[in-house]
């Protein structure tokens, strides 16, 4: 089995830095709530997580309350970010009006992802407006939602040859293994949680003694 690959969760420029180092981590995905934990201006700080992990996407959730200033928005990325803004994945929530704007996001060019998706009918709404990416909160959903099963699942029949599941609301190794065994494609989480995934104790100890023989 292939498994999808691992994106952090952070608007830290420290854990963004260690993710760019690490090898391992193809991205950054960002929303409104981590932004305001680490800065009170999100585009000039997108630019700054732009430039701390150089290569890769990094998602930026719109805020703005109407099309046209959804619109402004995203110039706004393009004049502070430059030539890095072609890396940015605009992120809007699965809300009905929102899913005319991603498609005319998606019709210029640029890369979007629909964000809280807990429905096959929203992933079909997607995969029409041209996202690429389709973002379930895999915790949130077990603890609200119990008894309609993992949400992974339930989105991945539905996507078609241009959209991929990226899990968010990942809350531990375990979890993030089982979304990708479930069919995301990849998974987003903490650098905690991430860097909990390179590491067995059986390693360490082979590695004690190797170099004990040595």
């Amino acid at each position: 089995m292939t498994y999808g690959t691992l994106y952090l969760d952070s608007a830290d420029t420290d854990d963004a830095a260690a993710a760019a180092d690490s090898g391992v981590v193809s991205g950054i995905t960002t929303n409104p709530a981590i932004m305001a934990a680490s800065t009170d201006d999100p585009v000039t700080h997108l630019r700054d997580l732009l430039e701390v992990f150089p290569s890769g996407p990094v998602f930026h959730q719109l805020t703005s309350g109407d099309a046209d200033a959804a619109l402004t928005e995203v110039e706004t990325v393009d004049r502070v970010c430059g030539d890095t803004a072609a890396r940015v994945v605009f992120k809007l929530p699965a809300q009905p009006w929102l899913f005319a704007l991603g498609a005319r996001l998606a019709a210029d060019g640029r890369r979007v992802a629909y964000t809280a998706v807990y429905s096959p009918g929203q992933v079909v709404c997607a995969r029409e407006a041209g996202a690429r990416w389709v973002i379930p909160y895999v915790d949130r959903a077990a603890r609200l939602d119990p008894a309609a099963g993992p949400v992974v699942p339930r989105l991945t029949p539905h996507l078609g040859p241009d959209l991929s599941v990226l899990a968010a609301s990942i809350k531990s190794p375990g979890q993030a293994l089982q979304a990708l065994r479930d069919g995301a494609a990849g998974v987003t989480t903490t650098w905690e949680v991430i860097s909990a995934l390179m590491v067995h104790p059986l390693t360490d100890s082979a590695v004690e003694e190797f170099n004990a023989a040595h």
